[in-house]
């Protein structure tokens, strides 16, 4: 028997594919073949590629505040999802009839995703044995931890570069005119050094915060400057990355409740690769003076513009007098 097609991810397959030019409602066998998909933008590969990154760049801070408030569809990190997931979701979604899908690595999550979007907190849960056991599983015993190995042979050794990459640039910025202040455990002026240096003797991590001087404009204007490192927010990553909390992550929050949290306008949050220390700095250097240039130019052009206004306005008055 021919499935059922009425309605059947008419709108998936025309949104991602062809431009809507009729009431035709594609087939079955046509829709397993073509929706939810358009070929690359970039290479025009008729295939679906597999894109193996966890995190995705932003073409600016602008453009991360509008995936963040959901007013924009985008990728912004593997685990939220991914352009290559995204076309076997909808792919379903338009053989199925429905508006969308939600693909999972295996049938063990899928259960258990169905489980904690039903289940509040306090209720219960009836369960039979009859229940496929892998499923049954889940119900009443707690996975004692989920793990996973990647690049575990060179462990220590991308962690102590990290760790020397980010206490250099650290010390660099301290010293840099251009930032009012840094944040990050390795560094003697921070509150916590002393417990840093007791319980992270090899280095404290590879994220650090700072201030730079103009304000939200311009840590929005620097990282969206960069060359070399990326406007994204992942971290831990061999490459360099950089992003503007008060614009991006945090945006949906009130003012004063990001200050509350400990996020100030002018704050970026830079996790700091592997790269060579040089051209991480030579990057943030390269463009955090610029920012300055382009900030003080911005004020008073201005300031310029108010005093042109108002003298306008006084010459017109002194004329209808």
């Amino acid at each position: 028997m021919e499935p059922n097609t009425q309605n059947r991810g008419r709108d998936v397959l025309v949104n991602h594919t062809v431009q809507k030019r009729s009431k035709h409602i594609p087939k079955f066998e046509t829709l397993q073949v073509h929706a939810g998909q358009t070929p690359d933008s970039a290479t025009l590969a008729r295939g679906v590629p597999i894109y193996s990154t966890y995190v995705f760049n932003f073409h600016s801070s602008a453009h991360a505040a509008r995936l963040f408030n959901l007013e924009e569809e985008g990728e912004i990190a593997t685990r939220t999802g991914n352009p290559t997931t995204a076309v076997v979701e909808r792919r379903v979604a338009a053989l199925e009839g429905g508006v969308a899908a939600v693909a999972v690595s295996s049938g063990q999550a899928a259960v258990f995703m169905t489980m904690v979007a039903l289940a509040g907190h306090g209720e219960n849960i009836v369960a039979t044995k009859h229940y496929y056991h892998g499923a049954y599983n889940q119900f009443s015993f707690l996975l004692p931890e989920f793990g996973f190995v990647l690049g575990i042979e060179t462990l220590s050794l991308r962690c102590e570069r990290h760790a020397q990459n980010t206490i250099a640039l650290a010390n660099w910025l301290e010293k840099n005119e251009n930032v009012v202040w840094v944040s990050y455990p390795g560094l003697p002026s921070h509150p916590h050094y002393k417990l840093a240096q007791k319980h992270l003797p090899r280095g404290a991590g590879a994220v650090l915060m700072f201030g730079i001087k103009g304000g939200a404009d311009a840590g929005e204007q620097l990282v969206d400057n960069f060359k070399m490192i990326s406007n994204n927010p992942g971290y831990g990553d061999a490459k360099t990355t950089a992003m503007h909390p008060w614009s991006t992550t945090h945006r949906p929050m009130l003012p004063q409740e990001k200050i509350d949290l400990g996020v100030a306008p002018e704050m970026v949050r830079v996790s700091v690769g592997i790269e060579h220390i040089d051209d991480i700095i030579h990057d943030i250097e390269e463009i955090a003076g610029i920012t300055i240039v382009i900030k003080v130019v911005y004020v008073v052009g201005s300031l310029a513009e108010s005093c042109y206004s108002i003298r306008k306005e006084l010459d017109y008055l002194v004329n209808e007098m």
